[in-house]
C-alpha cells in the first residue's frame, strides 16, 4: 500500500496549477483499457485518492462497478516527477464523504463542476 507523502499531495492537487495530466486508467464496457486525464484528482487520505466525476452517469462509474481495478499516472516532464499508482476504487455513497471529495480537490474542478450542475437545470 502506498503512504501519500506532502510532497505528492501537494503536486496532486496543485497539478492542474502546474500543467499536469493526472491519467485514471480503467476498464470500458468492452473490457478495453480505457485511460483519461482527470483534474479533481487529489489525495483523498494518507492512502486513497479522490477523484469527482461531473458525470456520474459516464462509463468509468459503470467500469468500477464491473471492475474495480484502475491505475493512475502523474508524469510532471519538467521536474522528471512520476508517479504510478494501482489499487481498487469504490463509489462513495454517503453524503458526508461525497462532500468530502468535492472540498478536497482544486478550486477550479469545483467551480466547473457547479457550472455543469447549473446547466444541467
Amino acid at each position: 500500500m502506498i503512504t501519500l507523502d506532502a510532497d505528492m499531495k501537494h503536486r496532486l492537487v496543485n497539478a492542474l496549477n502546474d500543467g499536469v495530466a493526472v491519467v485514471v486508467g480503467y476498464v470500458d464496457k468492452h473490457g478495453d483499457p480505457h485511460v483519461s486525464p482527470y483534474g479533481s484528482v487529489h489525495a483523498h487520505s494518507d492512502n486513497q485518492l479522490g477523484l469527482w466525476l461531473r458525470n456520474p452517469e459516464g462509463d468509468l462509474i459503470a467500469g468500477i462497478a464491473r471492475n474495480a481495478k484502475v491505475g493512475v499516472f502523474y508524469a510532471q516532464l519538467s521536474s522528471r516527477t512520476f508517479f504510478r499508482m494501482q489499487g481498487r476504487a469504490h463509489v462513495a455513497t454517503s453524503a458526508a464523504e461525497r462532500d468530502q471529495v468535492f472540498t478536497g480537490m482544486h478550486p477550479f474542478e469545483q467551480r466547473a463542476t457547479r457550472s455543469a450542475r447549473a446547466s444541467r437545470w
